[in-house]
């Protein structure tokens, strides 16, 4: 009985790093410029929905196939943000999102043709 709990403890000690591990994967990316629009979607003629200041890091959470445009997390939303205007140090050295992005592993996302990709608030946990 005492063997069944200790196996158990240690599963949920290998699986609470395993969750944590995936969740510190997420690169995080600045802009090392000055103050960056974060657009309700992937394109410059979508709305500013929030603004990234200069330097600060915010988690991307995927990017179109060019990986011309990524979604980042700004406080509570979740916008477009221009990649050439991102940097990222996940490689070890600061490189542009547009040329890492594919080699980070960050994930394509798909808009819908036609239809606007609107930012949507970010829950708290």
């Amino acid at each position: 009985m005492k063997r069944t709990h200790v196996m158990i403890g240690l599963a949920s000690l290998v699986g609470a790093a395993l969750l944590a591990g995936s969740a510190l994967a997420v690169p995080a990316v600045f802009s090392p410029t000055g103050y960056l629009n974060v657009r309700s979607g992937p394109g410059f003629q979508y709305g500013v929905v929030a603004q990234m200041p200069a330097n600060a890091r915010f988690p991307v959470t995927g990017c179109i196939q060019d990986y011309s445009w990524c979604s980042v997390v700004v406080g509570n939303v979740t916008g477009w943000a221009s990649a050439p205007y991102l940097v990222t140090d996940a490689g070890g050295k600061p490189t542009n999102l547009q040329v890492s992005g594919a080699q980070l592993g960050i994930p394509i996302v798909v808009p819908t043709p036609g239809a606007a990709v609107v930012a949507t608030p970010r829950l708290a946990p």
